[in-house]
């Protein structure tokens, strides 16, 4: 006989806790995992819950046992080890004036290209582009030239 499948274990916490976890979370991937916790929870069979969110089996039993152990912090995605960003918080702070303050580099606005020579001639940094590139775009920056 086959053993039954893992359950989540409810004393960690309530129904209205995992909604409330859920309508929180910034991650999409984190509202899957409570999502699928809930529906377990309330009886939706393993197989169907595993269809809905194109996961094997075995991905659910690994959610339902970091829920099981940590309760809803053990089912949110934790950083990725990695290399450090080179752009630290105090930095960016100082980018960010500059990109939204252009005229304090005597500029009229900023281009990925334009930013990050200013920022390798002028401030002397050694930050590629790609690096300052992407900061732009994780800072949510967009390209947006005034127009005359």
């Amino acid at each position: 006989m086959p053993t039954p499948p893992l359950q989540p274990n409810l004393e960690n916490c309530s129904i209205e806790d995992l909604e409330t976890a859920m309508a929180c979370t910034p991650r999409m991937q984190d509202h899957h995992r409570f999502q699928a916790i809930k529906m377990l929870a309330i009886g939706v069979e393993h197989a169907a819950v595993a269809r809905m969110f194109c996961r094997s089996r075995r991905t659910l039993t690994r959610w339902i046992t970091l829920f099981n152990e940590g309760g809803i912090d053990g089912l949110l995605e934790r950083p990725k080890p990695g290399r450090a960003k080179k752009i630290d918080a105090e930095r960016s702070k100082k980018y960010r004036d500059l990109v939204e303050h252009p005229e304090k580099a005597d500029q009229a606005h900023w281009t990925g290209k334009k930013f990050h020579g200013y920022l390798r001639d002028e401030l002397h940094e050694d930050l590629g582009y790609s690096t300052v590139v992407r900061w732009l775009h994780d800072e949510g920056f967009r390209l947006k030239v005034p127009q005359p």
